[in-house]
């Protein structure tokens, strides 16, 4: 297996343990030069070739491979055999390499025996996800496991044809630029790029191969909705392209330029708005922040530990594992991923959005195996002459996948934000408390009061609640109080439903599952229904 790195100037190739960094490539009718440089990926930092070599010539390249062969300890004919695959990547490539380095910067980072076998061995732990948690709590951000593990499998989806991306969404303060900090941080800094803002055109106007399997990560929400259209294309087609107008420097008339951007991107940001636009947020998997006040003093003692002679001993091992994950996530080389019990999968059909929803669970679950790549026996299938790698989804990977699910598209498929769904819970126990709950009316005072929020916070989260009918005004204006009451004519609880425990296979599918026959487990217990939507009964489109 071929793995390949962009780096400044040229490319980084490992084949098993042999490395070959080529800089400076020069495609001629007749020459492919590159400064060369071969090494052995073990601890030996000192041991390497340097050379400038034409590739196209028979006699200098059968030199270089034999110089090669004597540094890395290998027959003359292997390394004459990787010098050709190399050549044919690099006619492949060559249009990339043409363009540079991606626009994160490129820095090569070259791994060492000892920190290639540590990512390795985290990669086939048995408990590999629960080690990913524990990790990102001993980075500092504690609790919200399920959070944690999405937001991880998000940014690992980047490197497949069609990539999950994550939006957090919370009240102010709540944690969300903190969570975002701790997954990116495990991320190689060749493998994502992070704007505070981003212009209406400013995505048309990168580097060819910029953001192509990158996350692009964006602070707060608010500082993109100018490139809303951009994004959603992005997400959609998985490249954009834009024709403009320039001037020819030679004759000095106008002509049409045309500037191509390729995906497929992860993206990933933040928001506190609850009216964000409907079009870009259903594309996304919707995370919410939990705003309990157990996890705030969870969070204060934190940060008082850290303060001690203990934080900094933990505070000393976070490089370590950022470091471990970095290298993990370069070890995660691109193949296809199968899932041969996709035809037995249930989900709901009764709305249109599902179309796209249905997709995200799909790649979710393709996620899962993805990451696992190093405990799965690889398998191939020849098409059209051409030798496809591929892993198969297991069902274990099915079962991880619905117990995600069942929170995730709780908030995703939810009309209502979850802070404003939060505020809802808190009035109904407040209203709960009074003689008559369905007669009772309120001011947004009395509810600041009980639930402790901020005035911005009621104000905001009670408007959501009031344009999709959970509360009714039922007095006030200009310089009267408002007086408002729970509808209820509206169920809160009577959500959309979704069943992710998948029926029977078919009969042709029993080759599969061994001489049993029988469907798999994907679930604990019987059938899991996920409550979804804004709860409004049945809905259409």
């Amino acid at each position: 297996m071929i793995k390949t790195q962009l780096v400044e100037d040229g490319i980084y190739i490992t084949i098993k343990d042999r490395c070959y960094v080529f800089k400076n490539i020069q495609f001629a009718a007749y020459q492919l030069k590159v400064n060369a440089k071969v090494f052995k990926n073990d601890d030996a930092k000192d041991r390497y070739h340097i050379d400038i070599v034409n590739l196209y010539s028979s006699a200098a390249r059968r030199a270089f491979a034999k110089n090669c062969s004597v540094l890395l300890e290998e027959e003359f004919k292997t390394v004459e055999s990787d010098l050709n695959k190399i050549i044919t990547l690099l006619e492949e490539k060559k249009e990339e390499l043409k363009k540079g380095s991606p626009a994160s910067g490129g820095k090569l980072e070259i791994m060492g025996a000892k920190e290639r076998t540590e990512a390795l061995e985290f990669l086939k732990s048995p408990t590999l996800f629960e080690e990913i948690t524990k990790d990102l709590s001993s980075l500092g951000y504690i609790g919200e496991e399920m959070n944690k593990l999405t937001a991880y499998l998000a940014i690992t989806s980047r490197k497949l044809d069609d990539p999950l991306s994550i939006m957090i969404t919370s009240r102010s303060a709540a944690g969300k630029s903190s969570l975002q900090d701790a997954i990116l941080s495990l991320l190689p800094p060749e493998d994502f790029v992070k704007y505070t803002a981003l212009t209406g055109k400013a995505l048309f106007y990168q580097d060819e191969f910029a953001l192509q399997n990158k996350v692009l990560a964006i602070e707060e929400e608010a500082g993109s909705k100018e490139a809303n259209y951009s994004l959603r294309a992005i997400q959609s087609s998985k490249h954009l392209s834009i024709a403009t107008t320039g001037r020819d420097s030679s004759t000095g008339k106008l002509k049409t330029e045309v500037y191509r951007v390729k995906g497929p991107v992860s993206i990933f940001f933040t928001t506190s708005n609850v009216q964000m636009d409907y079009e870009t947020a259903n594309r996304f998997l919707r995370l919410t922040i939990d705003e309990s006040q157990e996890q705030t003093r969870q969070i204060l003692q934190r940060q008082r530990e850290l303060e001690t002679l203990k934080g900094l001993l933990i505070r000393e091992q976070t490089e370590k594992i950022i470091k471990k994950h970095q290298n993990a996530q370069r070890l995660l080389y691109p193949v296809k991923v199968i899932n041969p019990y996709a035809e037995s999968l249930t989900f709901n059909d009764e709305t249109l959005r599902t179309r796209r929803d249905h997709r995200k669970y799909l790649n979710l679950i393709k996620t899962i195996a993805f990451l696992n790549q190093h405990q799965r026996k690889q398998k191939s299938v020849n098409l059209q002459g051409k030798e496809v790698p591929y892993i198969e989804v297991i069902p274990d990977d099915i079962k991880r996948a619905n117990d995600l699910a069942q929170q995730i598209f709780a908030h995703t498929l939810e009309e209502l934000s979850p802070s404003s769904r939060t505020l809802l819970n808190a009035i109904k126990e407040m209203v709960g408390k009074s003689t008559d709950s369905n007669e009772t009316k309120f001011t947004r005072k009395e509810v600041r009061d009980f639930t402790l929020w901020g005035h911005y916070q009621i104000k905001t989260h009670i408007k959501e609640l009031r344009d999709l009918e959970y509360l009714i005004p039922i007095s006030g204006g200009p310089r009267k109080k408002y007086y408002y009451q729970l509808n209820s004519g509206i169920d809160g609880n009577d959500r959309l439903k979704i069943n992710l425990s998948p029926p029977r296979l078919r009969s042709g599918q029993a080759g599969n599952l061994g001489k049993s026959g029988r469907s798999p487990d994907f679930g604990s217990g019987k059938s899991k229904k996920v409550s979804l939507g804004a709860g409004r009964g049945k809905r259409y489109g």
